[in-house]
């Protein structure tokens, strides 16, 4: 279900020009009192409209095919913006070289520079130049360092520096997650209409890439879990195979060094199971534990910041035993939820396409919150009188 890559292996073109496939970057900012600031930059993201209705019929476009940027925000540990925004094909671009990568989505730039002065140090920066559905735009300044991540010692079975996983080149591929960086600090500035909002805190940079959607893989419930320590990340995943059975648990430490070490025979404990008002799954706290029974990770839910009908993203109080974590956060996925019928157009409002027809309730869902309706009803009165609708 899924395979660790490193972040000095290249990603694996099959995952772009693959039907149904997926690669996104993600970044994020943030702070313990829940001032953040999250990126994700993609081709194929699995959540765009039409993306896995088509993958399911075999008719899947390629990830080239579908360029995209999320950018959220959030201040006191509520979202106060979102923006998903869709690109052409031609509107968008990657390019790798010795250098580092480069992504070009419209008007928005995003760069990846490792240095060269053997610090094993990686800048990323963003540039983000959008317009938003009603009038206005939003423009994004963020800078992130870390040391770029690589194994302790790689497990039996996982990606080496070469990007050759399991040991045999060419071997069936599914879902490779890669940590680019350690424990890592970022600076991030955004405007939108009336928001104001600038973080300075700790930064978390991974990948995601497959050349198979993520309901194809076997996935039938992921649940992701951060939280940041001191002087090092905590991360797990809790996969639930399709064929029914126990999840798969696997649990990992990234220093603040790039050094990245993968815990063992981790157990996943959950309390008070319910279910959220869309049918997602969901849980009062959850525990990461050891053999030993000392806590690898304890995530206590605060409220949702993301509550959908495949995707639920809460922010938590962390706790560890031998860490002090200030803050953390998790994430259920439902693949076989994903691009339903019936949600279909709930999630067509969320989603804006720059060249394309927009449901006319996007301003509704995008950009600052501070000023959405002012935007829906000015781009209502543009449409009655006849005028050219955002």
């Amino acid at each position: 279900m899924i395979e660790i890559d490193t972040a000095a292996a290249t990603l694996d073109a099959r995952c772009l020009d693959a039907p149904g496939g997926f690669a996104w970057w993600y970044a994020e900012v943030a702070t313990p009192e829940g001032d953040g600031i999250v990126l994700i930059w993609s081709f194929g993201l699995p959540f765009l409209p039409g993306s896995q209705r088509d993958a399911r019929a075999d008719a899947g476009t390629t990830p080239r095919q579908r360029p995209s940027l999320n950018v959220v925000a959030y201040r006191g540990g509520q979202q106060v913006c979102y923006v998903l925004r869709e690109f052409s094909p031609d509107d968008a671009q990657w390019d790798v070289d010795a250098s580092g990568e480069r992504w070009r989505f419209g008007r928005s730039t995003l760069q990846a520079r490792p240095h060269r002065d053997g610090s094993n140090l990686l800048t990323l920066e963003a540039s983000l130049d959008l317009d938003i559905a009603g009038g206005g735009g939003l423009r994004c300044a963020i800078h992130l360092e870390g040391k770029r991540a690589h194994w302790a010692a790689a497990p039996v079975g996982t990606a080496t520096d070469t990007g050759v996983v399991g040991g045999a080149a060419g071997e069936a591929m599914g879902h490779r997650w890669t940590p680019v960086v350690g424990a890592s600090f970022a600076t991030a500035r955004l405007q939108c209409g009336p928001l104001r909002l600038a973080v300075s805190g700790r930064a978390y940079h991974d990948r995601n890439a497959s050349p198979r959607s993520l309901e194809a893989l076997g996935i039938a419930r992921w649940l992701w879990g951060r939280a940041a320590c001191a002087d090092r990340d905590r991360v797990f995943y809790a996969l639930w195979p399709a064929e029914a059975g126990d999840p798969v648990v696997l649990g990992y430490e990234l220093g603040a060094d790039g050094t990245l070490t993968a815990i063992e025979d981790l157990a996943l404990r959950r309390h008070a199971a319910t279910r959220t008002r869309w049918g997602m799954p969901d849980w009062r706290a959850v525990d990461l534990v050891r053999p030993d029974g000392t806590i690898f990770l304890s995530l206590e839910q605060r409220h949702a910041v993301e509550d959908g009908p495949f995707y639920l993203r809460r922010m938590c109080d962390a706790a560890a035993t031998e860490a002090a974590p200030s803050h953390g956060t998790w994430e259920v996925i439902v693949p076989s939820r994903i691009d339903l019928g019936h949600f279909r157009p709930l999630v067509r409002m969320r989603v804006g396409r720059d060249q394309g027809d927009n449901s006319r309730w996007l301003p509704l869902f995008e950009g600052a919150s501070g000023d959405r309706m002012r935007r829906l009803l000015r781009g209502s009165a543009h449409v009655t009188q006849g005028e050219h609708r955002p």
